[in-house]
């Protein structure tokens, strides 16, 4: 295979699935400068995909915190004879 450090970190970039492992997929030979550049762009998706797990786990305890503020307020304007 042949490229520059962009090429081979794109394709590391690109190969990167959660839950892969890095040593499986990496077409370079261990040890040579190829293969810690696809690495680095293994690690940079991967990098990218942890903030993106860490927003989605943010948004679910939003979720979970409105739905437990609507109970609150339904229940208090229930207390109160607002609704039936």
């Amino acid at each position: 295979m042949s490229g520059g450090p962009s090429r081979r970190r794109r394709e590391g970039r690109q190969a990167f699935y959660r839950g892969g492992d890095p040593d499986v997929h990496n077409p370079y030979s261990p040890g040579t400068y190829e293969a810690s550049d696809w690495r680095d762009g293994w690690r940079e998706a991967k990098k990218d995909d942890d903030i993106v797990i860490q927003q989605e786990r943010q948004a679910e305890f939003e979720d979970i915190y409105k739905v437990i503020e609507f109970a609150r307020l339904h229940n208090l304007a229930k207390e109160q004879g607002l609704i039936t």
